[in-house]
């Protein structure tokens, strides 16, 4: 038997009752109400585990069900397989900046690693294998951390939120469909997800199994790339990466390591450091299979800006490629953009910026064009005197994709917003 359970189509994890969003006018808008059907298995181990609970509203999220609800004014999630399956709880503790509740060892490791941060938010997370914390740290002028801690003091995982990197925060509401479908059918058991936007890229950032990751698609919903925060200090890393180490960089640590997949490889992104020695990235498969060595200069960055890059220090892959689809180029620099390597140069009197991933996947060509030279196609052209008569193109590119080519066109109009617009050359506008 399975009961109708009364939800919001989207509730934001923490809140309760219908979900609201507002447009870019101000105006509130009210989702629609649906029904979820509750397993009755889940229902039954619901009402074992909190018998006490209150405003229970659930929702169907792809192959789970998630129930938000209240016990003693506190503020719960939890998470069911539709077998009923317990997966997960998160219990809000709503301390802002006080302390009382978490242990002595974690106000500890607070004070000695974030000397002068302050405790924004604290959520208890219960698993069938698990319980620690999950706390949101800031400071001003530094980016927020989370970090996932037990009691005792032993740190589980840690990141920090994506700013000043050129991305642009997303509500997921606003992501294409074909994003979203690619996105659930891939990780349907994704939690905590926050979306961005990378240039033409879609990203999102979620944790899966207390791992924090990160997937990008394009706007078709093509799976681009993931990169999976590996914890080297608790995880095994493959024995032939590790005789690789061994023998290649011995007295070396391990900075911070990644597993990256994609449609055709998957490797391991190795940064070490040693004292005395500029840093090293390393891209190598779970073979011992060396991709590239990267030095980093020894400024110990972290690249998530923009860093000028010596031709030297790209990886062999990376430059093979970009020599393959541009062996003409001219007067060619380059740059790390965030997780992309990008090359800038000169070709048939236009300016190109090409992006390639570590492995060499090509990404996107940008090119530049100028419309006193470079005639927009007919159909574009019709779109554009249907649509904006009277408008002005401040500035034209056209974007190559493995997927899609199209035109990116910054419109003008004194007294109006500017408007940025994507267009093929058929006259069809991309789903972004």
């Amino acid at each position: 038997m399975k009961a109708k359970i009364l939800t919001a189509a989207m509730f934001v994890l923490m809140g309760f009752g219908l979900q609201s969003c507002t447009t870019d006018d101000g105006d509130i808008v009210v989702q629609e109400q649906t029904t979820v059907d509750v397993p009755e298995p889940v229902q039954k181990l619901f009402k074992e585990n909190f018998p006490t609970a209150q405003n229970a509203t659930w929702q169907q999220k792809n192959d789970m069900l998630q129930v938000a609800f209240s016990v003693e004014s506190q503020a719960h999630n939890a998470w069911f397989e539709n077998d009923g399956t317990w997966k997960m709880t998160r219990v809000g503790k709503n301390l802002g900046p006080k302390t009382n509740g978490l242990s002595q060892a974690i106000l500890d490791y607070i004070a000695a690693n974030y000397p002068g941060w302050v405790i924004d938010d604290i959520d208890l997370i219960r698993t069938p294998t698990d319980q620690y914390y999950e706390i949101e740290l800031e400071k001003r002028g530094e980016p927020d951390v989370t970090i996932f801690i037990r009691a005792d003091g032993s740190l589980i995982n840690s990141f920090v939120e994506n700013t000043g990197n050129g991305g642009e925060n997303v509500n997921a509401g606003s992501i294409p469909t074909a994003v979203q479908n690619a996105f659930n059918t891939r990780y349907p058991k994704a939690l905590r997800t926050k979306w961005e936007r990378e240039g033409q890229l879609y990203e999102a950032e979620f944790i899966m199994d207390n791992v924090k990751y990160e997937a990008y698609f394009q706007a078709d919903g093509t799976w681009v790339r993931t990169q999976i925060e590996y914890n080297a200090r608790k995880t095994t890393l493959p024995e032939a990466v590790q005789q690789y180490l061994t023998t290649n960089y011995a007295g070396w640590t391990i900075d911070d390591a990644d597993l990256i997949q994609t449609p055709t490889d998957e490797y391991y992104k190795l940064e070490l450091e040693k004292r005395g020695q500029q840093d090293v990235t390393l891209l190598i498969r779970a073979d011992g299979t060396l991709i590239s060595s990267v030095n980093n200069g020894g400024n110990g960055g972290n690249h998530s800006g923009d860093d000028d890059l010596n031709p030297n220090g790209i990886p062999n892959v990376v430059m093979n490629a970009f020599k393959t689809l541009y062996p003409t180029a001219q007067r060619v620099e380059w740059e790390r953009e965030k997780h992309l390597y990008k090359a800038e140069f000169d070709l048939n009197g236009s300016e190109y910026e090409v992006f390639f991933q570590s492995d060499g996947t090509w990404v996107r060509t940008e090119i530049e064009l100028n419309l006193r030279t470079t005639k927009l196609p007919q159909a574009v052209q019709q779109y554009l005197a249907a649509n904006y008569a009277g408008w002005t193109i401040d500035d034209a590119d056209l974007i190559q994709t493995p997927t899609d080519e199209y035109y990116v066109l910054e419109l003008e109009k004194r007294g109006q917003k500017d408007v940025k617009l994507y267009i093929r050359s058929d006259g069809s506008t991309p789903n972004f």
